[in-house]
């Protein structure tokens, strides 16, 4: 009989098992869940602290870098004005108007002597047409051809850039200030410091400071020549201005 119980009690283990299984495994389940749940959705707020943090960083860097730019700006902005006012007093100093507003007339050549070295024209308009000396004489898109040299009563002659006798005030893209004169083809650049930086194909216009109108397209930089240890540079210059026979021109009157 005792034998009997003893095959008896694990029958009953098995059967309380396989009956009870699916209760025992969802009470289980019930017990992990929930754990489970929570550490889940603590472990989702955690990234999203963490995002916010290195979103929160970002934004912060960004306003500042925005910050360090609008303060640039203003620097720059003021600098402007106080070289403005600057030129401003230089001009009313020198007695040199600032050509802001300008009128053209269109011209004709009539007569070119480009034979040695001259590099000169003839113009239909003279002293009858209010033509003064100085005089500035362009081409379309405001390139400078060259300055009224000679008046006469119904005609001028012009001095082309090329001419060696012709010295204007420039200055380079870069602010580089400099005394230019008409040399072969070109024009130089004489005694420019070695260590102003200028570089080649840069653009050139006038400066204004010597009564013609600023910003008027000279040339770009061809060639530059700087002696090893040398404190001045020799900078050359192609002109932007075409053939003056072909392409109209222009008188320049200030307002």
């Amino acid at each position: 009989m005792r034998k009997f119980y003893l095959y008896l009690i694990p029958l009953v283990l098995v059967a309380f098992l396989v009956i009870f299984n699916n209760s025992i495994q969802n009470l289980a389940l019930s017990l992990f869940e929930k754990p489970i749940v929570i550490v889940s959705g603590v472990s989702s707020e955690i990234k999203i602290l963490v995002n916010s943090i290195i979103n929160y960083r970002t934004i912060i860097d960004e306003n500042i870098a925005l910050r360090e730019g609008m303060n640039s700006l203003i620097s720059k902005n003021r600098n402007l004005e106080s070289l403005k006012k600057e030129n401003d007093e230089l001009r009313k100093q020198l007695n040199i108007s600032s050509f802001k507003k300008m009128r053209v007339e269109e011209i004709d050549i009539f007569l070119s002597n480009n034979e040695l070295g001259h590099h000169s024209v003839f113009i239909n308009k003279g002293e009858s047409s209010g033509v003064f000396k100085g005089q500035a004489v362009i081409q379309a898109g405001n390139v400078l051809l060259g300055i009224v040299d000679e008046i006469f009563s119904n005609y001028s002659k012009v001095l082309l850039m090329q001419n060696p006798d012709l010295e204007i005030n420039v200055k380079t893209e870069r602010g580089t200030v400099s005394l230019s004169r008409g040399k072969n083809d070109g024009m130089l650049l004489s005694f420019v410091s070695s260590g102003e930086v200028i570089e080649l194909d840069e653009l050139v216009f006038t400066s204004g400071l010597d009564g013609l109108p600023e910003n008027l397209i000279v040339g770009t930089v061809s060639k530059i020549s700087e002696p090893a240890g040398g404190l001045f540079k020799d900078v050359y210059l192609n002109l932007v201005a075409r053939d003056v026979l072909i392409t109209k021109s222009f008188l320049v009157f200030p307002i």
